[in-house]
């Protein structure tokens, strides 16, 4: 049966107070709702997560900045800010284009990571996943996961509409609702029919990225393919987050944009970890020893 090629949803925007890093956590997760009348999929909460005591994810970083005009990213000027309160310079936090830091909010083309213990048992393919924010509103949330890929190339997948120029494209594992919907992700936001998801990242435009590829004015290798995605009900995504289900931070679109091979979405997890810094990347340098620990006694665990 052939697939789909979605565009993305539409949502308002708002924002919620969400917690920073915690350790604790509990690791249970109950299975995940199944979308009814086409409505986005829904995780449940996690009621064995203590949502009490204070809050530890304010940066001192404002999370709106005043009015710099169209061409300015004010993402990365956020970025310069943060660098410079860790006492970076004013170089800004990479040279290399590549930036990732925690923000006390999710919000559109924010990157959510999942916290270390949680999904260890049910819903595996969210354990160390890192998800793109595509709408963050009043009526919900949805995003793709960046760092599940699978052994399929867009060539082997029966699309309504066959896009051979990408045929060598890896198909992206984005959630788990929607399985017959394939969307693109890419960096061109000349193409007609795109959605900005944040400056530099853009969702859609499947027609004219075939055809920029055909005319040489765009590389097959700029775009990322992904069957379904992750949803949350109205206000679902902030709870988790306050539970620690989730860290929030955001990212540069080389990041988001990066090619994950197979095998490597548990490094593309520690990578981001690893840019944000401070506690999150003594997080990351923690379970990597953890890891280490596990494997030495287990030679056999994969």
């Amino acid at each position: 049966m052939p697939i789909a090629d979605s565009g993305c949803c539409q949502g308002g925007r708002c924002v919620y107070a969400c917690r920073g890093v915690r350790l604790q956590c509990s690791a249970t997760s109950e299975p995940r709702d199944q979308p009814e009348g086409g409505d986005r999929g829904q995780r449940p909460q996690h009621p064995e997560l203590d949502d009490s005591g204070p809050s530890s994810s304010d940066t001192g970083i404002p999370d709106t900045l005043p009015f710099m005009g169209s061409q300015a990213d004010w993402r990365e000027f956020r970025a310069k800010l943060v660098s410079q309160g860790k006492g970076q310079g004013q170089a800004g936090p990479s040279t290399s284009g590549e930036w990732a830091h925690a923000i006390s909010k999710p919000e559109k083309g924010a990157v959510l990571l999942a916290h270390p213990l949680m999904f260890r048992q049910s819903q595996p393919y969210f354990h160390r996943a890192v998800i793109l924010l595509l709408e963050h509103g009043d009526s919900g949330s949805y995003g793709l996961i960046l760092n599940r890929p699978s052994k399929l190339r867009i060539g082997d997948v029966p699309l309504n509409r066959p896009q051979t120029q990408f045929a060598d494209c890896r198909l992206y594992v984005g959630g788990d609702v929607g399985s017959g919907q394939v969307q693109v992700m890419h960096p061109h936001g000349e193409l007609e029919g795109v959605e900005e998801v944040m400056k530099g990242v853009y969702l859609g435009g499947m027609d004219s990225a075939r055809d920029a590829v055909e005319a040489g004015r765009a590389e097959a290798k700029d775009f990322r393919w992904f069957s379904a995605y992750a949803g949350w009900a109205a206000g679902q995504l902030a709870a988790e987050c306050k539970r620690g289900v989730w860290f929030t931070a955001a990212a540069s679109p080389k990041v988001v944009l990066q090619e994950v091979a197979l095998e490597e979405g548990a490094d593309y997890w520690h990578k981001l970890l690893e840019l944000m810094g401070g506690d999150y990347q003594g997080l990351s340098q923690a379970v990597k020893k953890h890891d280490s620990h596990d494997a030495d006694a287990d030679p056999t665990a994969a």
